[in-house]
């Protein structure tokens, strides 16, 4: 390993469209109901985030870090694990 600095970007995918009313829950935290989350709008992030995702590789980061959700559910980070997705779609 080399003993330079690494430049990782390290990337969330958050589901941001939360209801205004979000505040009035006890937690955003595994039991937030899934009936706020919107397709249409959930596809808009995917797309918005897989382009930054990709522009991060281009611009040369030595790594690219998601969250992996899909051991546990929030309110902000509701978006499964895409890197299947990102390099299929990089690669196409």
């Amino acid at each position: 390993m080399s003993t330079g600095f690494r430049f990782n970007v390290m990337h969330f995918m958050p589901y941001v469209h939360l209801p205004e009313n979000h505040k009035d829950y006890k937690t955003t935290w595994v039991d937030f109901p899934n009936k706020f989350y919107e397709p249409e709008k959930g596809h808009e992030l995917y797309q918005r985030y897989f382009e930054q995702l990709v522009l991060a590789d281009r611009l040369g980061f030595d790594a690219i870090v998601t969250l992996n959700s899909s051991s546990w559910q929030t309110g902000l980070a509701s978006m499964p694990s895409c890197s299947t997705n990102i390099t299929t779609r990089s690669t196409a």
